[in-house]
């Protein structure tokens, strides 16, 4: 089945989570799906004691988990699987199985821009994305403006659950790394603003290449709609050429 962004699809549709995490990287993503009435299975590699602690923070729901790895089985039934970006997906047989049963395959950055109201200003880079995401959220709080502002991204916790609060006249600004945005050549959504705030060779061992990891960053402008005002540090060579 192709699952639409809109949210009365995932009601009572079975979704896989991979990726739960040590830290929690999967939460929030699997606290918004069971809101949606989604049947939520989380699937990670690592043993179960590990995870305890992410685990803790979902005792209150119903979901159904799997650990030590990840069996195709489980794919059996299978709507959507929402992939933490952690996890090498172009190394995956689990992925690779997936997309063999076009079962579609996507992230929680991905869910959260396709349905987010707001507009979206996306920083990215190889160093100093965390803190010029920051500081923006810093100055556009403080300034006279009708909405409110958000941080969210690869800093701080998920945004899903503020998507029922949000409006168009909000602003949110995501902190996006490679991880994420390889991923988001699948939608159709780009940041409204988009910060390169330095690139250099990074996550080699994840990218393979340099060029492989640049293509990963440009996903962020790529498709995006004409005359999107970009930001580039002076030194960056790569993307201003």
């Amino acid at each position: 089945m192709t699952l639409s962004s809109d949210d009365a699809a995932l009601a009572d549709r079975r979704v896989i989570v991979m990726g739960l995490g040590r830290f929690g990287g999967g939460i929030g993503v699997t606290r918004w799906l069971v809101a949606q009435g989604a049947r939520v299975t989380v699937t990670d590699a690592a043993d179960e004691s590990l995870l305890a602690d992410s685990i803790a923070k979902l005792s209150d729901l119903e979901i159904e988990y799997r650990f030590g790895g990840h069996d195709p089985p489980m794919l059996d039934d299978a709507d959507l699987l929402v992939v933490n970006p952690a996890v090498a997906k172009e190394r995956s047989p689990f992925i690779r199985e997936a997309a063999n049963r076009r079962i579609r395959c996507t992230t929680e950055i991905n869910l959260f821009l396709e349905r987010c109201p707001a507009r979206v200003v996306g920083v990215t880079g190889t160093a100093g994305k965390s803190t010029t995401a920051a500081m923006i959220r810093e100055v556009l709080s403080g300034a006279t403006t009708p909405g409110n502002t958000y941080l969210g991204g690869n800093i701080g916790g998920s945004l899903l659950e503020d998507l029922a609060t949000m409006s168009p006249e909000d602003v949110v600004v995501l902190e996006l790394s490679s991880f994420q945005l390889a991923e988001l050549s699948s939608i159709t959504r780009r940041p409204d603003i988009g910060v390169f705030v330095s690139l250099w060779p990074h996550h080699i061992d994840r990218h393979g290449t340099f060029d492989a990891y640049l293509d990963a960053k440009l996903n962020m402008i790529r498709g995006a709609a004409h005359g999107t005002p970009l930001v580039i540090g002076f030194d960056d060579a790569e993307l201003i050429a």
